[in-house]
């Protein structure tokens, strides 16, 4: 047979975490998983959505809005209906989007939303018992003060995707691109694993280290420092790292790690 035949298995490297709506139903076209006529019915309850969101956001005295508002909102709605179908297959998520309205997705999303937060609550007092007694103001404002900074500004409705708290202190991977409550989680998960790796080197060690080198991340400074001297299996056995610690510094010291770093000595 001469014909080519479509798959019907959504590529996964197709969706983007930050815009996986669009992307999913985009790859479900191509797929040949969706027709118009289901695209046309999602869009117009998505356009009925945004105007409840809008009605909402403006305590229905109006839903006219700025354009730069519709857009955080039309955002909103988008992330928080994703939440709802990631944790499905792409095929799942699409036969979701097909039986079900769009209003119940949403408010399925909104129920996982709130479920993640105060999951991120409870994570809190976790990632400030490995918190290291270092002398780096940055650091200590992201393990112990992050979370606040994300809860004092963070509007689950009406902004669910918002980014505005990220702190200056960042990972030494990178984090995922979605934002709101992912985000988030995965900057905690991501602090909390770094103390665990960094958790026994004494504190002067990065105290001396932090004068060689500035906008340093400390778990960075760590890895590259004793990357100069060790291959990667050597690193992760002297710092006895195990599970997701170990993962997590192979991934970096294999991918991102530079070699020649002038930092201290003395591990």
């Amino acid at each position: 047979m001469s014909e080519l035949i479509r798959s019907s298995q959504i590529d996964s490297a197709w969706l983007k975490e930050e815009d996986y709506l669009r992307t999913l139903l985009g790859a479900a076209s191509a797929c040949g998983l969706i027709d118009q006529h289901d695209m046309v019915r999602i869009a117009d309850q998505f356009l009925l959505l945004l105007a409840a969101e809008a009605s909402a956001f403006t305590q229905g005295t109006s839903t006219s809005l700025p354009g730069e508002q519709v857009d955080m909102l039309h955002a909103s709605v988008c992330y928080t209906v994703g939440l709802a179908l990631m944790p499905m297959s792409p095929d799942e998520a699409v036969e979701q989007l097909k039986r079900e309205p769009l209003k119940a997705i949403f408010l399925a999303g909104r129920g996982i939303l709130d479920r993640k937060i105060r999951a991120a609550m409870r994570f809190v007092p976790i990632l400030r018992r490995t918190l290291l007694a270092v002398d780096h103001a940055a650091y200590q404002f992201a393990v112990q003060h992050a979370h606040r900074a994300f809860f004092h500004s963070y509007d689950s409705r009406h902004a669910a995707h918002a980014l505005d708290w990220i702190p200056a202190y960042l990972p030494c991977l990178p984090l995922t691109r979605a934002g709101g409550i992912l985000y988030l989680q995965d900057y905690l998960g991501a602090l909390h694993t770094e103390n665990l790796i960094c958790r026994g080197v004494p504190a002067e060690w990065f105290t001396r280290a932090a004068e060689r080198v500035e906008d340093h991340n400390l778990c960075a400074l760590l890895l590259d420092s004793m990357h100069e001297r060790y291959d990667t299996d050597t690193i992760l056995a002297r710092l006895g790292l195990k599970g997701r610690a170990e993962t997590y510094a192979r991934r970096y010291l294999t991918q991102f790690s530079p070699k020649g770093v002038d930092t201290p000595r003395g591990l």
